[in-house]
Order: structure tokens, then C-alpha cells, then sequence
């Protein structure tokens, strides 16, 4: 993430941000969950990959 300064707000990084989204969810445990929000990335090594024959 580039220079990301602030407070937490709802919802989704206005600019869509890498890593500005952070959404939480608890379940019904107790546990409570934190997803970052990241754009699309091509998987490692998906330069090299051949189609299939």
C-alpha cells in the first residue's frame, strides 16, 4: 500500500485501495475475521505457464 493514512470507516476505500479495505465478520464462536481487500494479481509463475495441448 502506497501512503495510506486515516481512521477506520465502513465500507470500501473510496479509491479502492490495496490493503485500504479491511471488512470483519464474527461467527458464531466468537472469532472474529479480517480480509484485506487486494486487486487482481496472476498467479506466481503464470509468465512461464504453456496451455494445455
Amino acid at each position: 500500500m502506497d501512503s495510506w493514512h486515516g481512521e477506520w470507516a465502513p465500507g470500501p476505500d473510496p479509491e479502492r485501495r490495496d490493503y485500504a479495505s479491511l471488512p470483519d465478520s464474527a461467527d458464531p464462536d466468537g472469532n472474529t475475521w479480517v480480509l484485506q481487500e487486494i486487486g487482481f494479481r496472476h498467479p506466481q509463475g503464470a509468465a512461464d505457464a504453456q496451455p494445455f495441448p
